[in-house]
Formats: C-alpha cells, structure tokens, sequence
C-alpha cells in the first residue's frame, strides 16, 4: 500500500522562520490552514456536528504516527476546523534513546521546538519516557498547562494524553499522573472533545467525537483514581478510531 505523503508549503516554512527569528507571534489556525494547502492527501471530517462552536475547551487526540507522519499533522487539521485559536502541548524534544545522535537530536530539536512553542503560545513539555534530569521542566509545563485553562479564555487547549508514539500508531497507555492531571483541567474547562485521527483509504480521517461526560466515582487509592480517569479518555478517543488502532482499548478487551 502506498502511503499518504505530507510536505509543507515553502510559504510556511519562511513565515515561521522570520517569526523565530524576529521573536515574532503568529496564528496557528491560520497557519495550520496555510501548512494544509502543501502536499496534503484529503481529509475525511466525521462528527462536524461535535466541533465546537466557541472556547474554552480541550482537545484530546489520539498520538497517531507513521514514518512521514508526525502528530503535528493532526494538531494542523484539527486546528484548521476550529473557529477559534487553539493552543497545544507540546514536546520539546526529539529523543533516539540508545543511539550515538541521541545528545545532538535532542538538543537541535530542543532548540527548534521550543522556539515554535513560543511563535504560537504552545507550551513546551519534555519528552517521553520520563528523564528524571527533566522532573522541573515537567513540573514547570503543568505548571503553564493550569495557568492558561485558568484564565477561561475562549481558545481550545489541544494535547495527546499518550505522549508519545507506540508501534502499529495504536492507542496506548498514558504515563502515570495524566489522570490526575486532566481531573484538574476539568475543574476549569467542562467542554472536553475527543478527537480520533487515522489514515484509511490514502486519506486522513478527523474524527471528533461527542464531549465526554466523565463518571467521578470512589477509588481505593489515588494510582486506581489516575488510572480510570485516564481511561475514560482513552475508552472515548478508542470508539472514534477503527478497531485495529484501539489497542488495549479495544471493544473485545
């Protein structure tokens, strides 16, 4: 099977650079729109009715990926239909674990990454796994995470809750703490839509889906709590995805 090619528009690359360059802000709905209109296979929009019509509200997809697609193509489409401007988490670093370039990869990408987070107010989170050496950047992106849903400002905040990619681009487990951390957001930002992406039939799919209604219960411990509520996410954004993508989230499971 021939897959889907992405290639960005010489436009954008050059607006982009001379926004780090002259520490300039940019639009990332109106660039997501520009970046679409390079070398983009068409897109499929399920559940248009589920987008939603104004801010606040949060974002979760699915961390899809394949060699020649990185999320930053779901964060583009996605943003592109949004009537409002929409904010992301965002890595701020490429790792190779276990490989000789590893040292110059991250701090290359480390340097790109968090300056395109400053062009449109992203806010830069380390990478996954967890490096212990970063535990105060981590803390420090929560910390910029509740700041801006705090605000109540009407912008979407958009985020992968997995974080990171896993073979076949199939749904998997998010770290421990995204629970915790998404009950927080909830406490400030009740309109919380989940977004399927996948590619089927040399197209990429948007799948939104209807905002989730979370079921708030009594837990044994606080790792059953963190557990559950990350899976409700996950469950939410698994029905929005066709079954071989679910993973452990799948219906027979």
């Amino acid at each position: 099977m021939t897959l889907s090619k992405y290639s960005l528009p010489i436009k954008f690359i050059f607006k982009v650079i001379v926004a780090i360059v002259l520490n300039g802000r940019r639009s990332f709905r109106k660039d997501a729109q520009l970046a679409l209109s390079g070398q983009h296979p068409q897109c499929n929009i399920i559940g248009k009715e589920n987008i939603p019509p104004a801010g606040p509200c949060l974002i979760l997809m699915n961390h899809y990926s394949r060699p020649g697609y990185i999320p930053i193509w779901s964060a583009f489409a996605i943003s592109s239909l949004l009537p409002m401007e929409s904010h992301w988490l965002m890595t701020y670093a490429w790792t190779s674990p276990n490989k000789f370039w590893d040292t110059f990869e991250r701090r290359l990408t480390r340097i790109l990454f968090t300056s395109i987070c400053r062009v449109y107010g992203f806010i830069p989170m380390p990478p996954m796994p967890p490096d212990p050496r970063e535990i105060s950047d981590r803390a420090m992106a929560v910390r910029s995470l509740m700041a801006l849903a705090r605000q109540n400002l009407p912008i979407a905040i958009g985020m992968a809750p997995e974080g990171q990619d896993f073979p076949g681009a199939v749904l998997g487990k998010p770290p421990s703490g995204m629970g915790r951390l998404l009950e927080q957001l909830f406490k400030y930002i009740d309109n919380v839509i989940p977004v399927g992406v996948y590619e089927e039939n040399n197209q990429q799919v948007i799948h939104f889906g209807e905002p989730i209604s979370f079921k708030m219960s009594e837990y044994a411990s606080n790792e059953e709590r963190d557990n559950e509520l990350s899976g409700q996410v996950m469950r939410a954004i698994a029905c929005l995805l066709p079954e071989r993508l679910r993973g452990e989230f799948s219906s027979d499971k």
